[in-house]
């Protein structure tokens, strides 16, 4: 049976064809049969490993693995990995053979491998099916390929890719599948000769699928799951509680095609701490960050994803709190960005729109909304302060966090305003630091030029290994503002500019540049009478036109890139 397949696998296999036998195996052909998008694609070969690199040289392929004679390349959009065709001897490590022989018999090759519905094969003109994969494709089976048990025991990592198939595919295990890895799970070192990191790969790939509340739901019956988390050991945790918890993830998983991962780990692990059944249990959120923390510390987990995960399990039944606004606010504090608040109100009406009217999750809503409109900071990153001005007075950075906290604090209470100017009065007074800020000031320009109907920006690199930036500088004694950004422009560049409505556009940054040197910065917009550009090299190393595009990923500070954000958002009003 010919399957329809792409021209860039098929010009492979062509090319092969003429040196021995080639075949695409496993996971393309799996999904190609059942219509699903793949731009992985395996290969057998029986073609000496030398011969082959010579073959396929033109698609520059790597050596990825010496010793099963593997290489790698890309072809347009697909991803090709090519192997010998071989037999695996014993096992030495619980994954790795003890040796290998390179064959040539197809049969000996697909054995080795870990499911019937990965051991199908394609030669360009037919299917070659040899252990009875396409029949448990029809029936939706994941089934081992020789001894069940044997296999499991030679590979543990298998019982978790079983688990993957499922959340993938939607497939269920075949009953001796269902039954080896159900006696396993009494063994307490069942996955300890693996990595954490490995582990985690896999556990990733189990929770993030289409399927994924299926695939948890059966290492939950089948006791797999307590081996990542403790706390849901079916013997000891509440089966009501936890399909309950399914069900909510199963609501997720087909409300979005794809899975954010910090929202997963945050509703699977909201209910780890939950005694009881009901909905009525105080505090055990609390319980639930603790393991959450325990488990993201065991699989080293960055901070941030720590964090940003265990405020969602916190947060996640808030909507049981009939929240003040003063509660909103301490959530949206340690929510730390719009993003995170976001992903906790989604989640939250996930896991409780069956249970609750939508005027409950709407109030939530409408009185965020009140304290966005407020005239007053909702995040951290609202306060008019900057790590890199605590950075410059020399504090140390394990105290930013703690500082910023208790400004914002302090700015919250109306004991001082969110200004540059009363926050760092306020931060010089609290951590006595013995600083007197000298104030500088400078002016510049987002400069432009509309060439072929596209627009370019005048990028500069500023001297002594400084960052890409716009072209300004320091404003000299009886100097207006504008007349500085024009004559710093003209000097570094020796470009001529009109500035552009200064009353409309003109922005403004104030930030400490040193212990002593406290700098505000006026930025205007500009076009360009002149376009070649001759810089002083005094001051800079370059100066270039460049795209917009090109200027946001090359600006070196994000509140440049903000400002060119603003300044084309301009352009484009003014010129419609």
């Amino acid at each position: 049976m010919k399957q329809k397949i792409e021209k860039e696998i098929e010009n492979v296999l062509n090319l092969l064809k003429e040196h021995g036998q080639i075949y695409v195996v496993g996971g393309f052909i799996r999904d190609k049969i059942l219509g699903i998008k793949s731009n992985d694609v395996d290969m057998i070969t029986d073609i000496k490993f030398e011969d082959l690199k010579e073959i396929l040289s033109k698609y520059s392929p790597t050596v990825h693995n010496e010793r099963y004679q593997l290489i790698k390349f890309k072809y347009n959009d697909f991803r090709f990995e090519i192997a010998r065709l071989r037999e695996d001897i014993g096992i030495l490590d619980g994954r790795n053979p003890v040796r290998i022989n390179f064959v040539k018999d197809l049969k000996i090759d697909v054995k080795r491998r870990d499911f019937t519905i990965n051991a199908i094969a394609y030669d360009g003109e037919n299917i070659i099916d040899l252990l009875g994969g396409l029949n448990d494709i029809k029936l939706e089976r994941i089934k081992i390929i020789g001894d069940t048990k044997k296999r499991l025991l030679e590979d543990k990592l298998r019982i978790l890719r079983a688990f993957k198939f499922m959340a993938k595919l939607n497939f269920d295990f075949d009953e001796q599948l269902e039954l080896v890895i159900s006696n396993l799970s009494n063994d307490s070192e069942l996955f300890s000769n693996f990595s954490k990191e490995r582990l985690l790969v896999e556990f990733n790939s189990i929770i993030s699928q289409k399927y994924s509340y299926k695939a948890i739901k059966k290492m939950y019956d089948l006791n797999i799951l307590k081996y990542f988390i403790p706390e849901y050991d079916n013997r000891s945790y509440d089966k009501e509680t936890f399909y309950k918890l399914i069900k909510m993830y199963k609501a997720m998983t087909l409300k979005y095609k794809v899975i954010d991962i910090l929202m997963a780990y945050a509703l699977l692990f909201s209910f780890s701490g939950k005694k009881e059944s009901n909905f009525n249990e105080k505090n055990y959120e609390v319980t639930s960050t603790h393991i959450f923390e325990k488990f993201a510390n065991r699989f080293k987990f960055k901070k941030k994803e720590i964090l940003y995960i265990n405020n969602l399990i916190y947060y996640h039944n808030i909507i049981h709190k009939n929240p003040s606004l003063r509660m909103l606010k301490r959530m949206l504090l340690d929510l730390v960005n719009n993003n995170m608040v976001c992903r906790l109100i989604n989640m939250t009406k996930i896991m409780y729109e069956w249970e609750f009217e939508n005027d409950t999750i709407n109030k939530i809503l409408y009185n965020i909304q009140r304290l966005y409109l407020l005239e007053e900071p909702v995040f951290l990153l609202d306060l008019d302060i900057i790590s890199m001005d605590l950075y410059n007075l020399n504090i140390e950075s394990r105290k930013f966090l703690d500082i910023k906290k208790d400004i914002f604090s302090d700015v919250l209470s109306g004991i001082i305003p969110n200004t540059k100017d009363a926050i760092l009065k306020r931060i010089i007074e609290k951590n006595h630091l013995k600083i007197n800020l000298l104030e500088e000031y400078c002016s510049g320009a987002v400069v432009y030029r509309k060439i072929n109907n596209k627009y370019e920006f005048l990028i500069i690199k500023g001297s002594n290994k400084g960052g890409y930036g716009f072209s300004k500088g320091h404003i000299e004694k009886n100097e207006r503002k504008i007349d500085a950004a024009i004559r710093e422009v003209k000097e570094e560049t020796n470009i001529d500019i009109s500035l552009v409505d200064v009353k409309k556009f003109h922005q403004y940054l104030r930030y400490v540049i040193s212990p002593n040197i406290y700098k505000e910065v006026n930025i205007y917009l500009a076009k360009a009478i002149n376009y070649d550009i001759k810089i002083d090299e005094n001051e800079l190393d370059e100066a270039m036109w460049i795209s917009y595009e090109k200027a946001l990923d090359i600006l070196t500070y994000s509140y440049q890139r903000e400002i060119l954000k603003k300044a084309m958002l301009y352009i484009y009003e003014d010129e419609r």
